[in-house]
């Protein structure tokens, strides 16, 4: 199969193309469905997730403007997507955790309750730059310390350290959140 540039397949896409579409879908549909799959009970139903997930990519792909990676952005759609469904699926929503957002940010049970996945992401702006970006790479992109250390040049002790302050730091800020809702 030939070799398509990222910029080539994203304006394909936005041109309703299906032949673009379905190079996209070809593209990340084993990184996006592995993630979804390591969620949800069994392989038909994140395959119905994963699929409206990608119906979300396609119906917004306009908006996307080329700040940060594009899987990432493919990544927090389809995340969304999920999280949705656990929303609507009441069966689902005493066992659903947001991977490592809930151990992140588990404060009580109901911590979490209106936040979405955007909120979350909000918050990694009050984080330092490193620390936001180790976080990104180990929650959305699910790489370990050893790719991360690679990957940014830096120990893994020092990835590590960064994914616990960002821990650290997400909670206090998710307090606050929860202390202003309740005010």
């Amino acid at each position: 199969m030939k070799s398509f540039s990222e910029n080539e397949v994203i304006t394909g896409c936005q041109r309703n193309e299906r032949k673009w579409q379905e190079i996209l879908y070809k593209t990340y549909f084993d990184k996006m469905f592995f993630m979804v799959r390591s969620k949800l009970p069994d392989d038909d139903t994140a395959l119905e997730v994963l699929n409206m997930g990608f119906l979300k990519v396609y119906q917004k792909i306009t908006s996307f403007r080329g700040e940060g990676s594009f899987e990432g952005w493919i990544r927090r759609l389809i995340y969304n997507t999920m999280i949705d469904y656990f929303k609507d699926n009441k069966k689902y929503r005493d066992t659903f955790e947001l991977g490592d957002y809930t151990k992140v940010a588990v404060l009580e049970e109901n911590t979490l309750d209106g936040l979405y996945f955007e909120d979350i992401i909000s918050c990694l702006d009050h984080l330092p730059p490193a620390t936001s970006e180790v976080f990104k790479y180990y929650v959305l992109d699910g790489m370990n310390h050893k790719e991360i250390s690679g990957f940014l040049n830096i120990s893994e002790g020092t990835s590590k350290w960064h994914l616990s302050e960002a821990k650290k730091r997400l909670r206090q800020i998710l307090q606050q959140v929860e202390k202003s809702s309740n005010s």
